[in-house]
């Protein structure tokens, strides 16, 4: 999506957007022809949970109404829940 980060001083808002609209253009390209293997969807809209566990092959009966609304873990600048997952391939946020 960027180009080497040694090569690029100026990440301007600009910049990121244009990088991420070429990217964008580029993966939807990709997909244009099986529209079918690729997911858009908001994560903050009511039923995207839903919408995600059938895209992901889940049956009706595990799509329950508990996933209307996605749950929210990064509402701060950190991802602080990431620090309560122990497992020995866990890579640690502060590296």
């Amino acid at each position: 999506m960027f180009p080497s980060f040694d090569r690029k001083t100026d990440f301007s808002d600009d910049y990121l957007r244009a990088c991420y609209a070429k990217h964008q253009s580029a993966v939807l390209g990709f997909f244009a022809d099986r529209p079918e293997k690729i997911l858009r969807l908001c994560l903050t809209e009511a039923g995207s949970g839903r919408e995600l566990l059938r895209f992901c092959g889940a049956g009706d009966e595990d799509v329950g109404r508990s996933y209307e609304v996605l749950p929210h873990v990064n509402r701060g600048r950190r991802i602080t829940y990431w620090d309560t997952i122990t497992h020995h391939n866990k890579i640690s946020s502060n590296v």
